[in-house]
């Protein structure tokens, strides 16, 4: 038995070593919540744009999507350099309806921003990795990928909701919005209600 935990212990500790040479280790760097306010807010404004240019229909609970967007690839490229294709095609599917044979925005789908009164970015911060021993030992630095999370409170309702969103870096290091986490969509009976069409900030 002893042999066996002797065995083991070794084991971790060489996973453990190995670990610490061949991978990077993370760490966070904070970013101030302005500065990650105007990322968010950069990733969402192609929205807040599309829906202040809907006219209004015959439907009440219905406005005319802009001229411009033919379809659901033409909404998918507003987003373009801001969201992964996958969300911006999310959100097509959940606010866009169509009735005999027209595209419309549905009123009573909201879909939570910081564009929204009453949200707070709580917590903000970079997620790094440091080089692993193995870079120092051999002079060699691998490129690093950097995660930037954003995390908010918003008013849904009259009732406070929390979101999360994560932002990996492209090629050209812009932050391109991959995912966001909480109650990212929410569906009013009266259009009335619906934070798009109250006052902004």
């Amino acid at each position: 038995m002893k042999t066996v935990e002797k065995v083991m212990k070794i084991i971790m500790i060489m996973v453990v070593i190995v670990y610490v040479f061949i991978f990077q280790i993370p760490y966070n760097v904070e970013i101030e919540p302005s500065e990650a306010q105007e990322i968010l807010r950069g990733a969402y404004r192609p929205l807040e744009d599309f829906i202040k240019s809907g006219t209004t229909s015959d439907d009440k609970g219905l406005l005319n999507i802009p001229s411009e967007i033919k379809d659901k690839n033409d909404f998918v490229k507003l987003f373009d350099n801001k969201m992964r294709e996958k969300m911006a095609e999310e959100i097509f599917e959940n606010l866009v309806i169509e009735k005999d044979g027209q595209l419309y925005i549905d009123k009573e789908i909201y879909i939570p921003t910081l564009y929204s009164e009453d949200s707070i970015i709580t917590k903000s911060y970079i997620k790094k990795r440091r080089d692993s021993l193995y870079s120092y030992i051999s002079g060699k630095s691998f490129k690093k990928k950097e995660e930037l999370i954003i995390k908010g409170k918003y008013e849904i309702d009259e009732e406070l909701s929390k979101l999360e969103h994560l932002f990996i870096q492209d090629k050209n290091d812009n932050w391109i919005l991959q995912i966001t986490t909480g109650t990212v969509m929410h569906g009013f009976v009266d259009p009335n209600d619906n934070p798009y069409y109250r006052d902004k900030k």
